[in-house]
């Protein structure tokens, strides 16, 4: 009953979507907070729900390609240098897609995974960029976010409390499996709460923290007041999680917004920052010791950046290079690397990797590498020149807000990139970046005022 009313749900966000796709994304987030308290309440806990959010993002790309918000030639006027290096990199997959195409009976399924999923990203990118129409467009769809995520995220605290456990929505008994790790010689329970894993909430979770200082920062009065607390809320599910990866993202996030501030604003405009750390941080601790605080679990997360370094350096450059020794120069072909791959019945090489370049050198090879490489360096000389034009507008800091969360994801891919093959995930970053473009068409009035 509950899958026939997500499949009501999901035809009216699809038709949505294609009507009017700036909704569809409104959508989309609604799905992608509901499909694994679905999943866990339906007997046998079907698979292919995880997949719910794929045909609202295809409906959204329809939408607005109908619109004219998804072109090709729009995107390469505003942003050429990037565009160009896109083109390349797409030139860099024709060999990896003959590869899996070929590898074996079957394959070929591989091969269409790793295009849609390679062009979803690509119009993600487009689709950013040309969302907000206007200044609190983007606002609107955070704080959207930042509420349904602030109601799933109360399932941390209800599985921490042993509250809900046994009918199987809260924690991952109906899913069939139970999260420890013991990284630190101690065994910790992983809290996954509504969501189907730790890593799912835990990104959540995090994402939460980021939007939500946005809006607290960009408000005034209780409004300020709401967003801080509720970033303190999910500060809540962030710490129960126990996955080291997703609390790191905290640090560069608030490096490269105070970097940017005083690039371009020096330090007058902290003390609002300051105010809305004191509220978060206020609402975590009192919630955190209501719960119940647990030395334990502190002491793993004060392991985090003791093996920052080593873990960069295993996962950033040692993965790679053994990658690159077993699957070769060019890699062991296009989709290979991709989340679910399981689900299609074909040969395939055995994939261990983890972390993002050593899965794109297993995909696409050494030149796949070397073009992702140039994508990011255009990459970020166009975000640089969006952000030089925001700086001089009053959506500043969310602007600065969406270039750290992007530059946070980034940094904790290159350690573990399996959070990003979630299909909500995976497409919703790159529509992320799309928006830091965007703050280059601020100072075009007829688009966006």
């Amino acid at each position: 009953m509950m899958v026939v009313a997500l499949g009501m749900v999901l035809v009216a966000a699809s038709v949505v979507a294609i009507i009017r796709w700036q909704w569809g994304l409104y959508a989309l987030v609604l799905v992608a907070m509901v499909q694994d308290p679905v999943r866990k309440l339906t007997p046998g806990a079907p698979g292919y729900l995880v997949l719910a959010t794929v045909p609202v993002w295809c409906a959204v790309m329809i939408g607005a390609l109908r619109s004219g918000n998804l072109s090709w030639e729009r995107f390469r006027e505003d942003y050429p240098g990037f565009t160009r290096m896109l083109v390349f990199y797409a030139a860099g997959m024709i060999v990896p897609a003959v590869l899996s195409a070929t590898y074996s009976p079957g394959s070929w399924q591989l091969t269409l995974l790793g295009i849609y999923t390679q062009f979803a990203l690509i119009a993600g990118f487009i689709m950013g960029a040309f969302f907000p129409d206007a200044q609190g467009d983007v606002e609107r769809l955070m704080a959207w976010y930042c509420v349904l995520a602030g109601i799933a995220m109360i399932g941390a605290p209800l599985e921490r409390l042993g509250i809900g456990t046994a009918s199987g929505l809260v924690g991952t008994s109906s899913l069939g499996a139970n999260w420890m790790t013991q990284r630190t010689g101690v065994e910790l329970q992983m809290i996954s709460g509504l969501f189907r894993s730790p890593d799912v909430m835990g990104w959540h979770a995090a994402t939460l923290i980021m939007f939500g200082t946005i809006l607290a920062v960009r408000s005034a009065a209780w409004q300020r007041i709401g967003w801080a607390a509720l970033a303190g809320w999910g500060g809540i599910a962030l710490m129960f999680c126990a996955r080291r990866k997703m609390i790191a993202m905290m640090l560069p996030y608030a490096l490269i917004i105070a970097l940017l501030l005083l690039v371009f604003k020096r330090a007058r405009h902290v003390m609002p920052i300051m105010f809305c750390i004191l509220v978060a941080g206020g609402v975590w601790w009192h919630a955190y010791q209501r719960i119940g605080p647990d030395v334990e679990l502190e002491e793993f997360y004060g392991t985090t950046l003791d093996e920052a370094a080593e873990r960069m350096e295993q996962h950033g450059l040692e993965a790679v290079l053994d990658t690159i020794q077993q699957s070769g120069f060019w890699g062991h072909g296009l989709g290979m690397a991709a989340q679910g791959t399981h689900h299609i019945k074909c040969e395939r090489p055995r994939i261990w990797q983890e972390s993002g370049p050593s899965m794109l050198a297993a995909e696409m090879g050494v030149p796949g590498l070397v073009l992702f490489s140039g994508v990011v360096v255009f990459l970020g000389m166009a975000m640089w020149q969006a952000l030089r034009v925001a700086a001089g507008t009053q959506a500043y800091f969310m602007y600065f807000g969406l270039v750290a969360i992007v530059v946070a994801n980034g940094i904790a891919g290159i350690v573990s990139a399996q959070i990003f093959g979630d299909p909500f995930v995976g497409l919703f970053l790159p529509f992320l970046i799309g928006l830091c473009l965007s703050g280059s068409r601020l100072n075009v009035p007829e688009r966006l005022s």
